[in-house]
């Protein structure tokens, strides 16, 4: 059997894809892409989508590192984008009106441990 060393190119999400996971029960997403890239938000939620309209959040990693959470809020999807360090995330608080603190502080543990873990 042949592997493929560096991903497949998704023009979808324009970006080269190395692993998709998806977790029916937590509706989760997991995009690996290869080192240096960054996928296409709207493709990215389409893609998903097409696996589980009901999908809520995507997380994406660009060489195993994460890079940025997309979160299915309602009708507008938020884009949330890690930072050079772990546990640093830069929210865009602009798309969280409607979201307190205390919540955007439970998304950037749960962005962590999801993180951390995966």
């Amino acid at each position: 059997m042949s592997r493929r060393k560096d991903g497949v190119q998704s023009y979808e999400m324009m970006a080269m894809i190395l692993e998709v996971r998806y977790d029916f029960r937590k509706m989760e997403g997991f995009l690996h892409m290869v080192d240096g890239h960054c996928c296409d938000m709207t493709g990215a939620i389409q893609y998903f989508r097409k696996i589980d309209g009901m999908v809520e959040t995507i997380f994406t990693f660009s060489g195993g590192r994460p890079d940025t959470v997309y979160l299915n809020l309602g009708s507008d999807p938020i884009a949330v984008v890690s930072g050079s360090e772990p546990g640093e995330f830069a929210i865009d608080r602009a798309g969280f009106e409607s979201v307190n603190s205390n919540q955007l502080e439970q998304l950037e543990r749960h962005f962590a441990s999801v993180w951390e873990s995966d």
